[in-house]
């Protein structure tokens, strides 16, 4: 008799721990579970705006291919290279910067075939309204230069003047192989 009061208070306290977990997995973690549910949803509604379909068909494919081929063009040849260093001094010269190194181009990686990407640091000294200006005028120049980092420092010597240590990084199409037959007349 003994063993049979044990056994069902066991039994009992078994039971009382399976609803204990169960209602507190009903009220606890329902909310949880839903609250999440709510995010996955904002988050694919951010991913998949409506009228987004990730279906790739023959005239978005083409219109794909247009764009890029438009992007690619504006991309200059690995030859314009000097004329880009000529063209970021003479607008530190057209900004009054004085130039603080000279521009050293380091090719780097990249991931996409027949392109070349070189970077190179710009330091320079002038006022905040001169590197202002060059700034936006380096990030008009022509093609793909993208302004990875850009350091502003107050001289300690002169508050007015302002040092500017630049990153950036040019892409630029690598020069196509041409044989020399190509231009032949034979037949």
């Amino acid at each position: 008799m003994e063993m049979t009061k044990k056994f069902k208070l066991g039994i009992l306290v078994c039971l009382v721990i399976i609803l204990g977990n169960m209602g507190a997995r009903f009220f606890l973690v329902k909310d949880q579970i839903d609250q999440v549910a709510g995010l996955q949803q904002t988050l694919s509604e951010i991913r998949n705006p409506p009228g987004f379909h990730r279906i790739l068909t023959k005239e978005t494919g083409a219109g794909l291919k247009k764009d890029l081929e438009e992007i690619y063009g504006k991309i200059p040849s690995a030859f314009h290279l000097t004329d880009y260093g000529t063209d970021i001094r003479t607008l530190m010269d057209k900004n009054g910067l004085i130039i603080k190194d000279s521009l050293v181009f380091i090719p780097a990686e990249v991931q996409v075939p027949n392109l070349l990407r070189f970077n190179t640091r710009v330091a320079a000294d002038g006022s905040y309204p001169d590197i202002k200006a060059f700034l936006a005028d380096v990030s008009n120049l022509p093609g793909l230069v993208y302004i990875n980092t850009a350091q502003l420092a107050r001289q300690k010597n002169d508050r007015s003047r302002i040092q500017l240590t630049l990153d950036l990084s040019l892409i630029f199409q690598k020069a196509l192989h041409l044989d020399i037959r190509d231009f032949s007349n034979e037949e």
